[in-house]
């Protein structure tokens, strides 16, 4: 991070017309971060961003909130000129499993949006850029059903090797029943089978921050992550 301290300035100095604009003025311009927030389905993914964005509002000059990608990119769903909206209320309800060639010229596609992402996150955060990210790449080995993508995990865990790393990954988890009263989209084998992934995939990683939004009020989740957030960012 920039300090400054004491910053004054002045027009016309010295002149009738000697303006001064800042006087004594002490302020900290914070590097960018890019925080991911990983979870199954009623873990609150969206309600924590926006409180996120409402606490850091004046530590970075700029907020940005992304759902799964950048998406410079359209959803391929919706390249067609009388294509409908995205129904998200049963993300598991796909009619149909898609074959290999289907999964992998899709996930190209889809891969090529977060190369192109990398490269936006990067100059967002050269500019002091608060970058949001929810689920992220990471949901794609998670919830394969929800992007219907039949591939194994080898070969999406090989592709992340490229994606840009997040300086904190909160992964929200909880209480699967309670999980459930939030939001019916899954049933809860599939809540348990996503935390289940979830802790053996980020267990053992140092940037991953474990927290259950099923305890305490969402004030209180929030301020957990703002301690984490804001060590992280004192260490770099």
């Amino acid at each position: 991070e920039v300090t400054f301290s004491h910053v004054g300035f002045t027009y016309d100095r010295g002149t009738p017309a000697e303006t001064k604009v800042l006087e004594d003025v002490n302020f900290v311009v914070k590097p960018g971060e890019t925080i991911a927030l990983v979870g199954p389905t009623g873990a609150g993914k969206t309600t924590i961003a926006e409180n996120l964005k409402a606490r850091y509002v004046t530590a970075f000059r700029k907020i940005d909130h992304y759902h799964s990608r950048v998406r410079v990119l359209k959803d391929i769903s919706q390249l067609k000129k009388d294509a409908t909206p995205i129904d998200a209320s049963n993300p598991h309800g796909k009619k149909q499993k898609a074959g290999k060639f289907t999964s992998v010229a899709k996930f190209g596609y889809y891969f090529l949006d977060f190369l192109i992402g990398n490269v936006k996150i990067a100059i967002a955060k050269i500019k002091s850029t608060l970058v949001l990210v929810e689920r992220y790449y990471y949901d794609y080995s998670i919830d394969k059903v929800r992007y219907n993508l039949n591939l194994s995990d080898k070969f999406l865990l090989f592709f992340e090797h490229f994606v840009l790393k997040p300086d904190v990954i909160f992964i929200l988890t909880g209480d699967s029943k309670k999980l459930l009263d939030r939001k019916h989209e899954i049933t809860i084998d599939e809540i348990d089978e996503q935390k289940r992934k979830l802790n053996e995939r980020f267990i053992n990683n140092p940037k991953a921050v474990f927290i259950d939004t099923t305890e305490g009020t969402v004030d209180e989740c929030v301020n957990k992550m703002l301690k984490e957030c804001n060590a992280i960012m004192r260490n770099r």
